[in-house]
């Protein structure tokens, strides 16, 4: 159990750390989804990638330091509301997308 819990945590650190350096580093397919896809501009782009890194190393200091893991645990409650909130608009707009192409 212990194992399976630092693989999916270690999983988790290395996707955090990709896409949230792929967010800071203004990757054109990421200033693409946000701009045009959700409708937000660069700078919540750059706020969610730093959360995101952040949040990776925290994840990262977990392993050592358990004292610290309920402040960077609040920390990904607040990467996972971004998450929902900017798929909450990416879903509103298709919704309306395709109730505009039904009538």
């Amino acid at each position: 159990m212990k194992w399976s819990v630092r693989i999916i945590q270690g999983v988790l650190v290395v996707g955090f750390l990709l896409f949230g350096f792929m967010k800071l580093s203004a990757d054109p397919t990421m200033v693409d989804s946000f701009e045009n896809v959700y409708g937000y501009g660069t700078g919540f782009m750059y706020f969610v990638g730093t959360i995101e890194v952040v949040a990776a190393i925290g994840l990262l200091i977990g392993y050592w330091k358990k004292k610290l893991i309920p402040v960077f645990s609040g920390l990904l409650v607040l990467v996972l509301a971004a998450f929902v909130f900017v798929g909450q608009k990416k879903v509103n707009n298709g919704a309306n997308q395709s109730a505009e192409q039904i009538s």
